[in-house]
C-alpha cells in the first residue's frame, strides 16, 4: 500500500486534488493541510470513473468531521478521450 501524501496535480490551481487510487486518509490529510496552510477558502476534489464514489465520500468526511461550516458544490460532466466517454465530477468545498 502506498502511504505517500498525494500532491495537487492541476496546473492552474494549487488547491485542486485529483482523487485516484491512494488510500482515502492520505487525501483527507492533504485536504486539511491545504485548508490550514493556504490562504484559499476552497479546495476542489476532482475524480473520474470509479473514483467518483471515493471523492464523494472524502467530501462528506471533510464536511462532517473536520470543517463543519463548509459548503459543498458539485459539478458533474462527461470527459471524453480516445472515443470514450468517462463520467467526471468536481466537488468544491468552501469555508466561510
Amino acid at each position: 500500500m502506498n502511504n505517500e501524501i498525494p500532491r495537487a496535480e492541476a496546473l492552474n490551481n494549487r488547491n485542486e486534488i485529483i482523487v485516484g487510487n491512494k488510500d482515502p486518509h492520505n487525501y483527507i490529510m492533504y485536504a486539511i493541510e491545504q485548508f490550514m496552510n493556504c490562504d484559499s477558502r476552497s479546495i476542489t476534489l476532482q475524480a473520474r470513473g470509479h473514483n467518483i464514489d471515493k471523492a464523494i465520500l472524502l467530501s462528506l468526511i471533510l464536511r462532517d468531521k473536520y470543517f463543519l461550516d463548509s459548503k459543498i458544490d458539485v459539478e458533474i460532466f462527461d470527459s471524453s478521450s480516445d472515443n470514450r466517454i468517462l463520467p467526471s465530477i468536481n466537488i468544491i468545498l468552501t469555508r466561510p
